[in-house]
């Protein structure tokens, strides 16, 4: 069944370089290569069931390397000049957010 469209912006969806150095800490659990984040994308049926796009940045100081903020099936897209929280500002974004969340679900 398709569910709808879902947009995410900056997340670390195969994990971040640096949530590896806080060991012990609930951040880690967003490291690069965490049973968290494997035990997420098994057998995952998301980029089937909805619309996926995932916005994120070459500059992002927080989520790197850039392309663990890729999902696997989904349509990522990737933007310059931008740093994590920058996201959150950016009329581009605001643009882009806006136009995969106005896409006509399909039946």
């Amino acid at each position: 069944a398709y569910l709808g469209n879902l947009v995410s912006l900056g997340s670390p969806h195969q994990g971040s370089a640096l949530a590896n150095l806080f060991a012990g800490h609930g951040v880690f659990e967003l490291g690069s290569g965490s049973d968290y984040l494997a035990a997420l994308g098994w057998e995952d049926p998301v980029p089937a069931a909805v619309n996926f796009t995932a916005i994120h940045s070459s500059f992002d100081a927080l989520v790197f390397p850039e392309d663990r903020a890729e999902y696997p099936g989904a349509m990522n897209i990737s933007l310059d000049y931008l740093g994590h929280i920058s996201l959150l500002l950016s009329e581009k974004v605001y643009s882009l957010v806006k136009e995969n969340l106005d896409v006509e679900v399909r039946n």
